[in-house]
């Protein structure tokens, strides 16, 4: 670092970014408030950020309209729009936090994928194409006291990792309680839950957790 962002940063926050010059990305350095801005080199460029706010590749801009998929980054977060933005200022709703090792995924081989997450619930996949598949994983508290011929039987509703625009169909992986010799089926499910009908061999309390698997896919816009 040269000796004048040296004693820059000693007094000013500084955070780096990109600008496009003759069509090249070039490194430049945001000192303070975006009220100068700097390049590698120490080169003061301009003291106005709106001068080269045109040549800016990802800083959020007002006065810009976004279609889905562009990127941008609002308060020192990447992110990609979701949905198509007019111009206007910044709405959260619109856009998902991305990370580059993630996009950098998807341009090498993910296939469309648009985002991936994982909650306390399971994990959900949204792709480029609208679809969205989604894995509850977690394990719960429950029993299985009801008599159902020679099984024992109980139901029990669930919340996907998120919620589906539509959801096509859904299908029970696993319900296993502690170490018995249990399984499920779906009774039910929607855009915003499942319930899934979990049966054993004899009955069970709530002494063990049982572990629930359901995979739904469906549509997410």
């Amino acid at each position: 670092m040269s000796d004048i962002l040296s004693r820059l940063a000693n007094t000013l926050p500084i955070r780096w970014g990109y600008f496009k010059k003759n069509g090249q990305p070039q490194k430049v350095i945001f000192v303070g408030h975006e009220k100068a801005i700097y390049g590698a080199d120490g080169m003061q460029l301009d003291n106005k950020l709106t001068s080269i706010k045109d040549s800016l590749s990802d800083a959020f801009l007002e006065d810009r309209s976004y279609t889905v998929g562009q990127y941008c980054i609002y308060l020192n977060r990447l992110y990609k729009f979701a949905e198509a933005k007019a111009e206007g200022p910044w709405d959260g709703s619109k856009v998902v936090p991305v990370s580059v090792t993630q996009e950098l995924g998807a341009l090498n081989g993910d296939n469309g994928k648009f985002e991936e997450f994982t909650t306390d619930r399971g994990m959900y996949r949204k792709w480029d194409n609208g679809y969205l598949e989604q894995v509850y994983d977690s394990r719960i508290t429950i029993s299985i006291p009801s008599k159902y011929n020679n099984l024992y039987q109980t139901t029990h509703g669930l919340l996907w990792p998120i919620e589906f625009k539509s959801i096509s169909t859904a299908v029970c992986c696993k319900a296993h309680w502690g170490t018995g010799a249990s399984w499920g089926t779906i009774m039910d499910y929607n855009n915003v839950n499942v319930s899934i009908r979990i049966f054993d061999n004899v009955a069970r309390d709530t002494s063990e957790s049982t572990h629930v698997i359901a995979y739904g896919v469906g549509t997410w816009r």
